[in-house]
């Protein structure tokens, strides 16, 4: 049995899994704006022997027809980046820092003096501007009001303009970090009347420097059109442009303010638009997480896989190991339509206890669940670079090297087959339109990928061993 919510901006899902007892869904249909005002529609197709591959299959027609399947091919006619995307490594420097400029530079250089076509994910600086106390990944916000500043980093739009060309001139994409989400209190651009007015008349209250959360806004998309005006006028040309907190776990909330009444859809609605008008602007659009309703317009996401979506090992929770058999269906449905990276262990750098487990293969679950390439998703891989001249360092990028060969392969054609090989589940296949087919051997951590260069066609070790899923940085 198949179950499609076609009102599924108001309704939540919960599931309940006793494993070899019994599984089981909780539907729960939500007010719109305080009312059940319009009808709610379920699709449910039964079929004899479907499993999650015919599931995959049958949704994929549905989606088609709703426009959300639009293959990375397709969009690379309007964001012709597309095609380089899909042969890099991703390196990312998470926080502005005028001190590590210089080194990060040299990082890149390295990286494609050993080979790898690269993108380098921009580093970010806070919304009120750069500040020292909050040059890391989890103080700089990154807020969009930082992106409408008269004077971001010490030496102005001239100097992140400079440093973008320098990457640039290296033969390397670049993608930018902003949060349409966060609003800051004491940042350009801070209007209070933005905030959104909760079902009991009440909204955050201000302070001097407080930092709010807007799920919805009502005039995001006139801001975002400011943001590019800026970027042109800054001479600042990014390739892509990742959006934080869009497609992100968290839905999006109702504002009852009588002057933008809005509801759940409205804001769903919106991050679509700004990401379809950041592709008209000449950028690839990216977004937090791979969400079906975002893939119509969103080419990147941060992740394929995150916390409750596969991995059940969230802060607080300290699980060991999956519930359930984790299985590629989004991926069946939606692979050839999007890029994603895969918390493999370098999450551990922001926060420890979301990565993929390290005694679970995550180098063969990277290949299964196509992910592109990343080095700042590995163990240990922060950048400015630590340990370049350490045999660590250089299985890391022998690894890159040989899954750049394996997404690059497979990043536009279909998974059309996804098999478990053994009935203790050990044993797995993916297949693509294209002929390439993967196996894995998740006991043993080996793979056997044909029609890949770089890959032997026999049982063989992804990788050697990249490292601790620790923080390499303090």
């Amino acid at each position: 049995m198949m179950i499609i919510i076609e009102d599924w901006w108001d309704c939540q899902v919960e599931p309940y899994h006793e494993p070899g007892r019994q599984s089981s869904l909780e539907f729960s249909w939500l007010a719109s704006l305080g009312k059940l005002s319009y009808p709610r529609r379920q699709l449910i197709r039964f079929a004899r022997d479907m499993d999650h591959v015919a599931m995959a299959k049958a949704y994929r027609e549905h989606a088609r027809g709703q426009g959300l399947v639009r293959t990375l091919e397709e969009k690379a006619v309007d964001t012709p980046v597309i095609g380089k995307y899909i042969n890099n490594v991703l390196a990312r420097w998470p926080a502005w820092d005028p001190k590590l400029e210089d080194a990060v530079l040299a990082d890149l250089k390295k990286f494609v003096d050993a080979g790898l076509s690269m993108t380098h994910f921009f580093p970010k600086w806070p919304g009120r501007g750069f500040s020292p106390e909050a040059a890391s990944a989890n103080l700089s916000n990154g807020g969009w009001q930082g992106w409408l500043h008269p004077n971001p980093v010490p030496g102005g739009w001239a100097l992140l303009a400079g440093y973008n060309d320098k990457v640039h001139d290296l033969g390397c994409l670049t993608q930018g970090f902003l949060n349409p989400l966060v609003h800051c209190a004491g940042a350009p651009h801070f209007d209070e009347a933005r905030l959104a007015t909760g079902e009991d008349g009440q909204r955050d209250e201000v302070t001097e420097d407080s930092d709010h959360t807007i799920i919805m806004s009502h005039d995001l998309v006139e801001i975002m059109a400011k943001v590019f005006d800026n970027l042109r006028r800054q001479q600042l040309s990014l390739d892509v442009l990742y959006y934080d907190g869009f497609s992100a776990f968290v839905g999006t909330w109702e504002d009852f303010t009588p002057q933008h009444r809005s509801t759940r859809r409205d804001g769903f609605e919106c991050q679509v638009q700004v990401m379809a008008d950041t592709r008209r602007n000449g950028i690839m659009p990216g977004a937090e997480l791979a969400r079906f309703w975002a893939i119509g317009e969103c080419d990147y996401f941060f992740y394929t896989d995150w916390a409750g979506d596969r991995l059940t090992n969230v802060v607080g929770t300290e699980s060991t190991n999956c519930v359930g058999e984790p299985v590629p269906l989004f991926e069946l449905v939606f692979h050839d339509c999007y890029v994603a990276g895969f918390s493999g262990g370098g999450y551990a750098n922001y926060a420890v206890g979301h990565d993929w487990w390290r005694d679970r293969t995550p180098r063969l679950y990277e290949m299964m669940f196509c992910c592109a390439p990343a080095f700042n998703w590995l163990p240990q891989s922060d950048v400015p670079v630590r340990d370049w001249d350490s045999d660590r360092m250089d299985a890391r990028l022998a690894w890159l090297k040989r899954w750049s060969a394996f997404y690059s392969a497979i990043a536009m054609s279909e998974m059309t087959s996804h098999q478990f090989l053994a009935d203790d589940r050990d044993m797995q296949r993916i297949e693509f339109a294209n002929g390439v087919t993967a196996e894995f051997d998740m006991k043993n951590n080996l793979c056997r990928v044909n029609g890949v260069e770089g890959f032997t066609g026999q049982w063989q070790t992804p990788a050697e061993d990249l490292g601790p899923h620790e923080p390499s940085n303090p």
